[in-house]
This record gives structure tokens, sequence and C-alpha cells, in this order.
């Protein structure tokens, strides 16, 4: 039945409409079908022989079957990964991937050929062995013979009669790696009714690749954004119905040839398409090709933190990876050269107008000999009204003895540009005439949180652009303002202390931290001081890890029992920041690593990072302190308001659930011996022994 702490305890299964109506600590979800029937509700249990579905089947040897499932994670943190989750036919994995997303569900798809007729047992278990946060929900289970063809991600093409007269095939999926289709391929498959073509390059076709075949009566599903363009060639234009399918895909860019169609593509096709780069791309073998050289690019291409190296070389106005942009290019490196002897050369971009360029680096040299105006930029060319910078890094270099009006970022703000987070670091050999440290035309510049630093000594005339020092550059101040506070998962800018002379956009590096007045990288050590009476609480502003440390442990309060008024404590190996814990230790001083962790726990504990004023309640809850271990060591209600230093946590329970006059005893989850001693206290009201007994006094 449904309740708060109807799942409480590892193991527990219901059949309901939403996860949280079972347990306070999962989320609120509507199934996938819908978003009003039920799903499988599982709090994961640490023993991983346990299954927590089961069925069993027949099936007809030597044919195919899918097998298919949506999963979610539904503890509000913690730990449940899609990957934990096993599906198994007879003891036997069914390998297979997560191919699909909708409303943060998202489809398991395997298929199973049968070696014998028979019965055969279906069986989900979840593999993780951790206790807290390995909670998932299943919906639509499905097994069922296979009645389409899926060709596959490593299919690049379908070949001449690949399933002439196939009959019964009513569904095919193609990837977006297939580039052409032979001859006759699906010729006389009569029951076909869905075509899923993922390709956002539309593949060459033969004029009898569907003989035989009424596709007025079939429905063709492409990329978002590629509607138009399939509607507009032959036989593609022949299917009854032509629907997008409902997120973009991504065209794979792994070479230099691929980056050649690609930008080929998109010079002669005006309609959207995306890509995302797999490898560092050696384009210097192409000196005159730019993406968008005729009109603008208008998708999103995501450098996935590869590199693109360059020797382009241009005697026309735009120069850069990008000519005309209108679209979202991010996490790309630029390096190489571009040499020219006009105007309007760009690191990444040389004509932008409503684009975004969002964690981007420029390495290139720009060698200009124009003589006077050459309007270069270290990342954009010219910006027009709606474009934005963000979070991007100009370390290339712009030069020419001859040129001038040139700057760091933006070499000519046409109409309004934002600019955020940004850091020019560049060489400049050029005149300093009419030219800008960080974007030229000002007026039209909304700036914030930029820095620059070297010897050039153009203007700085845009607001809210810092000059840098030698020291704040190399000692991590620069990294750690570029942030501009964002930790842990929203971290930008990294710098290894020691090795990296400046900050850079790459988070195999190591993110920097201002702590104790210093500028720190995460292998830093908090230090920790356990007095006489082995207990105390803590909260840092900072996540931490205990896994290595000797002698003193970690807990937070996992749950309570208002009939017994004992605080359950769950040993824990990491410490989100700004967590609430309780330290239980030996004497002594003790040194913790700080560890970046996505951990969140549901945890009666409140930790205070700054002083904080309690009263002894807080709306419907009532505040507990720790003792200071003269009436035994337990959380004791307060009475009147506490000032409750930095770094120290207190415990919140719902007002009825306790009695004003009783002290928290403690159960420590991993402890045998378990209760710890209250001493007799008049705001002590039960007392209980190891078998849930009530004593007169201990």
């Amino acid at each position: 039945e449904p309740g708060n702490m109807a799942l409480y305890g590892e193991g527990k299964f219901a059949v309901g409409t939403s996860p949280r109506l079972y347990f306070e600590g999962f989320i609120e979800h509507v199934d996938h079908t819908t978003g009003t029937g039920n799903m499988l509700i599982a709090n994961g249990s640490p023993d991983n022989r346990v299954y927590v579905w089961k069925k069993k089947v027949l099936v007809e040897k030597g044919k195919t079957y899918e097998f298919s499932t949506w999963y979610i994670k539904i503890n509000t943190g913690g730990n449940s990964f899609k990957e934990d989750i096993e599906y198994s036919i007879n003891g036997t994995l069914i390998p297979g991937k997560y191919d699909k997303k909708e409303n943060d569900w998202e489809r398991y798809y395997g298929t199973y050929t049968a070696t014998e007729s028979g019965e055969i047992e279906l069986k989900i278990r979840s593999t993780s062995e951790i206790r807290i946060g390995n909670d998932f929900a299943l919906d639509d289970i499905y097994f069922s013979e296979v009645s389409a063809y899926n060709a596959g991600s490593d299919a690049s093409s379908i070949g001449n009669y690949a399933f002439y007269g196939c009959s019964n095939l009513t569904t095919i999926l193609i990837d977006s790696n297939v580039s052409s289709i032979g001859s006759l391929a699906f010729a006389g498959c009569s029951k076909l009714t869905q075509f899923y073509c993922n390709s956002p390059l539309v593949p060459s076709i033969q004029n009898d690749t569907f003989d035989n075949l009424q596709i007025e009566g079939v429905t063709l599903h492409v990329p978002v954004g590629s509607v138009d363009y399939y509607n507009t060639l032959s036989i593609w234009k022949n299917f009854g119905t032509i629907a997008p399918i409902g997120r973009a895909i991504k065209y794979q860019i792994g070479s230099a040839q691929d980056l050649v169609s690609f930008a080929s593509y998109v010079n002669a096709c005006p309609y959207r398409i995306d890509a995302v780069l797999t490898n560092d791309i050696d384009f210097t073998a192409y000196p005159n090709i730019m993406i968008g050289s005729n009109s603008f690019y208008n998708g999103e291409f995501d450098g996935a933190g590869h590199t693109v190296k360059l020797a382009l070389q241009r005697t026309a106005n735009l120069a850069g990876l990008f000519g005309y942009l209108s679209g979202y290019v991010h996490d790309l490196v630029t390096e190489g050269t571009i040499t020219t002897s006009a105007k309007f050369a760009g690191g990444i971009v040389a004509w932008t107008e409503n684009a975004t360029v969002e964690r981007c680096q420029s390495r290139v040299n720009i060698v200009s000999s124009v003589n006077g105006d050459g309007s270069h930029g270290g990342i954009i060319a010219v910006s027009n009204t709606g474009s934005i910078i963000r979070d991007c890094l100009m370390s290339g270099s712009i030069t020419g003895s001859l040129t001038t009006c040139c700057a760091g970022l933006a070499g000519w703000a046409e109409g309004t540009t934002h600019i955020f987070n940004c850091l020019v670091i560049g060489q400049f050999s050029v005149g300093t005439a009419d030219c800008d440290q960080f974007a030229r035309n000002s007026r039209k510049v909304v700036s914030s949180n930029n820095y620059f630093h070297g010897g050039w000594n153009a203007p700085n005339k845009c607001s809210n652009v810092s000059l840098l020092t030698d020291n704040q550059v190399k000692s991590g101040e620069a990294c750690y303002l570029l942030n501009a506070d964002r930790t842990g998962n929203n971290t930008v800018w990294y710098q290894t202390l020691g090795e990296d002379a400046f900050p850079v956009l790459d988070n195999s590096h190591l993110s920097v931290l201002f702590v104790e007045g210093s500028y720190v990288n995460p292998d830093y050590y908090f230090t920790i001081t356990m007095g006489n009476t082995g207990y105390t609480t803590y909260c840092s502003r900072y996540p931490m890890d205990f896994s290595e440390v000797n002698g003193l442990q970690a807990y937070i309060a996992s749950g309570f029992s208002p009939s017994t008024g004992k605080l359950v404590l769950t040993h824990v190996m990491e410490a989100p920041a700004g967590e609430g814990l309780l330290l239980v230790g030996e004497v002594g001083t003790y040194e913790i690593p700080y560890k970046e962790t996505d951990i969140f726990y549901s945890n009666l504990l409140k930790g205070v990072t700054t002083a904080t004023t309690l009263s002894s309640t807080d709306g419907n809850y009532s505040n507990f302190i720790l003792s200071d271990g003269s009436y035994g060591i337990g959380f004791y209600n307060l009475f009147s308001t506490y000032e409750m230093g930095a770094g120290k946590a207190y415990l919140q329970l719902p007002t009825a659930s306790v009695s004003y006059g009783k002290a928290i005893s403690l159960i420590f989850d991993d402890y045998e011996d378990a209760v710890q001693s209250i001493d007799k206290d008049s705001r002590t009201q039960s007392v209980y022994n190891l078998q849930g007994q009530r004593i007169y006094k201990p």
C-alpha cells in the first residue's frame, strides 16, 4: 500500500503510479506510456542475487525475439545507474543498449535468437552491491518476435537485394552512418509500414530500391530539421508521410573526409544538421574549405573536447573554421594557422548572427598581410545582434606588421554581443590603432566577468574586463574567478596548479578551490580535530572523502523511530558539500581529502556552513543538538535559542513524531552493540534495553 515509508528497506518493491507515493526519498514521476498507469517501483537491494522481475515464455527454435523495457532512476540522489541493471534469459545475459529516451525514461533494447523450442525464463536484476540510492523503476517490459530490420550502428550502406522479397518485414531502422542504399534492397517488402532513416545526410538511393512496394502507404521517419530536405528529393518525397523522429541526430565526424562531407552538405543545403566530433581532426590538407562559406550554418556543432587543426589560406574576406554561423558551437578547440590578405579572420568563426560560441578555445595563429583595418578576432571576427561568447579562451596569436583594428575576442561588434567568463591570453603583433584587448565597438558589447593577460597595450574599452597579473594567472586565482562560484558538475574552467601555466577548458585537469585564504586543487586535505568525547557533528563547504581515513568514521542520520526514540546512523564514505555529519573517532587530528561527488543522501542531520541561530522549533519541526557528553552521547531538544558555530550540524525531526522531554539515542547500523547509553536526566522520558523492554533507569 502507498505510504511515505512503504518501501523503506532494501529489497522491497511495489506496483503503482508514482515512486514518491511509496517512499519520501523517491522522485515524483508518471509512467512511461500514458502518464496515469502503473510501473514497477524497486528499492534496490545490495544482494545482487535477488531478481526484481522474472517471467516464463514459450519460443520457437531459430526465431529472433526482441526484449525491451523502460528504465528510470527514482532516488533523488545516490548511485543508481542503468548500467547496473542486468537482463538475462535462462541465466545468459541479453546484450543490448539503451537506445531511446522519453520524458526521463530510457529504453533498453536487446534481441535473443532461440536455439531450441520450448519454455525460457526472462529475468531482471540489479548487480549493484551498494545499499543507499540504488533504486529504480521499470515500465512496459516487452518480449515478442522481431518483425523489424535494424541496420545497426556499424553499417555504412545497405547492399543490392539486401531484403528483396521479405514479405514479413514491417519496420526498417537505419542508423545515422548509412550513406547509400543499393538496388532492389527493399523491393517487394509488401508489409512494410514504417521506415526510420536516422541519417541527417540523406543516403543515396536507387530508382528501384523500393520496387513493387506502395511507399505512399509507408511512413518515413527522419531527423528533426531534415524533413523539408527529404521532401525535395526524388524517391524519398514519394513516401506517404515524412515525420520528424523527435530529436536531432548528430552527424558523426571522425576524420578529415567526414568534415569535408559535412561542410559540403552545409554549404549546399539550407536545412539544419547537427554534428559531433569523435576524434581530433587534422584539416590542414584542405586550406580552402569552411563550414558555412556561402550561407549561415544554423545547427549545433559539438566539439566534444576535440581539436581541429587548420591551415586556411584566404585572399577574400571571411576566414575561420566556420564562415557564417547562426547556430551553436561548443566544446571545440581550434589550432594551426589562418593566413589571410583580406578582412574578418576569426579563430573559430568569421561572421555570427544570433549565434552562441561556448566553452571553445582558439590556439590559432592568424597571420595577416592586410594593410590597415583587418577586423580580425581571436574567437569571432564580426559578431552581429544576438551573438554570445561564453566561457571561451583565446591563447593563439594575431600577427601582421601593417594590420590594425583587431581584438582579442571579437574583431568588430556590429550588433549587440554578450561576452561572459572569457579569458584572452594570446600574443599580438599588430598595430594598436583602433584595437581593443577584448572587443571592438564596445558600446555594442555586454560584458561580464572577463579577463585579459599579456603585454599588448591596446585600449581596454569594454566594461567588466579585468587585467590579470602573472601571479593571478599562475596561482589559480584567475581560474577560480572565471568559474564565478560554479563548482562540482558545473565547473567549466580547470588548472592543475604547478603544471598548467593558465586556466584551461579541459576537465581532465583539476578544478581550483579557494580554501582558507589560498587557491588549491581538489587534492587538498581538510584538518579535523576530535575531542575527548569521541563524537562531534560536522559540516564542510566542500565535498570530502572519508574512505581512506583511519580511526575516524562519518555517519548520516538515515532514519528515526518515534516509538523508541532512537536515531539510525548510517556509515558513509563520501560527503557532499554542506552535508550534516556525525563523526565518531579516537582523540586526535585527522586529514580528510577533498573529493568531488554527486551523491545525495536522505539525511535528518542539517549542516550549517556559517554561524547560525537555532530556535527550539522550525515550523512543524523540532531541533536537537548533540550533547557535550555530560549526560551521555545523544541528541537533546532545545528549550531556547542556541548559537551554533559554522561547520556543525543539528538534528531536525517532525515535532509530531517526538516528545519535547525525550533525548534521542543512537543506533549505528555497522555496530553490533549499537545502543549508546544516556544517563538519567530530567529530559529523558523513557529508557529501553537491547531487547526493546522499557526499564526504570540504566
